[in-house]
């Protein structure tokens, strides 16, 4: 979809939620997500779709992925363009407790798929608080490209502890 498509859709969202504002990153991610769809019918009736489901103060992009998921339309979801994986510098390892030294890459289905670092940080917290709530320990986000490079420059970005259940006598 060419920018001037996706200027009628995103005036499109402003009217259906007209007390959004956007910020100017806010409209960034919308301008960018919506100009890898190519059928404009279908994101316009994504768009109609998600206004009508649960309410929100301002528009959602990912309920308008998934409204576009949802249709049966084979060109509404996002344009391949590359098969290969979506492979992150982003890691969630576990430092200290029962899985010590499991390491997970995050990785998405393909490499255009993966949002803005910022998105990918939170996803990666999220993973990271969930292991520690379910096996305990330690768990770290660190950054590298490889994962010699992840183990041994330890770029630590957020850390999850949690330990073993507490015994109530």
């Amino acid at each position: 979809m060419d920018s001037t498509e996706v200027e009628i859709i995103l005036d499109q969202v402003k009217g259906l939620w007209p007390n959004w504002e956007p910020t100017p990153e806010q409209e960034r991610v919308w301008k960018e997500g919506l100009a890898r769809f190519e059928d404009v019918d279908a994101v316009r009736r994504a768009v109609d779709e998600c206004s009508r489901g649960p309410t929100f103060k301002e528009p959602k992009f990912h309920r308008v992925k998934e409204c576009l998921a949802s249709s049966r339309t084979p060109t509404a979801g996002p344009r391949p363009q590359d098969g290969e994986p979506g492979l992150t510098t982003y890691w969630v390892i576990c430092v200290e407790g029962p899985r010590a030294g499991h390491t997970e890459q995050l990785t998405y289905p393909r490499r255009d798929l993966i949002p803005a670092a910022y998105e990918v940080v939170r996803v990666a917290e999220m993973i990271c608080q969930k292991r520690a709530d379910y096996w305990g320990g330690t768990w770290e986000i660190r950054q590298g490209k490889t994962h010699f490079e992840m183990l041994h420059e330890q770029r630590v970005l957020c850390r999850a502890k949690k330990g073993p259940p507490s015994v109530q006598p």
